[in-house]
């Protein structure tokens, strides 16, 4: 017998033998690993699912948040401007006010002012006027001067009293009032 030809035997009987004892062991493995792989896509496909579902919720929440910012923006805005006009109010108020007490304040000032000169011009003139009586006039002429001053000034306080009588009493302005 030809060598070659037992190899050839001795091959296909080793292959017979192989194939029958290898081919279940070997397609049982192929058929869990192909199980294996169809559990691994399914679980692949359950998480992509899961995740655009994920997605879109990330964005609905997205979208509530983005109305929510709008929305306490408006809020703020309109607070905003209801605070600045009031400030301004506020401001037109206090300005008012201190107008009106400077107008107020000046106003007593003039009367005070008014008040201290002819004061001060009364006591220049009686000033004057006794050290031009004591020098110039005798003792006689100074009595008789005082007593024609004193019946002058008589008249003039009767005739001040009777038109104020007669006169309506002024109203106060506002100015006044407020003082």
């Amino acid at each position: 017998m030809d060598p070659t030809f037992i190899v050839m035997v001795s091959f296909i009987i080793f292959m017979g033998l192989a194939y029958r004892l290898g081919y279940h062991r070997t397609m049982a493995i192929l058929d869990q690993k192909i199980s294996i792989i169809q559990q691994e896509l399914k679980d692949a496909v359950q998480s992509k699912e899961a995740a655009i579902q994920a997605l879109n919720e990330e964005r609905r929440r997205h979208g509530e948040i983005l109305e929510e910012i709008d929305l306490i923006s408006k809020r703020t805005e309109e607070q905003a401007l209801v605070l600045r006009q009031q400030t301004l109010q506020d401001i037109d108020k206090m300005i008012s006010n201190r107008q009106q007490e400077a107008e107020n304040m000046i106003e007593r000032l003039h009367h005070e002012a008014i008040q201290t000169i002819q004061e001060e011009a009364t006591a220049t003139t009686l000033a004057t006027f006794e050290a031009l009586v004591t020098t110039k006039f005798s003792p006689a002429q100074q009595a008789a001067l005082n007593e024609e001053a004193i019946a002058q000034i008589t008249a003039q306080l009767d005739e001040n009293q009777t038109t104020q009588a007669h006169k309506p009493k002024r109203q106060k302005s506002k100015r006044s009032a407020a003082r």
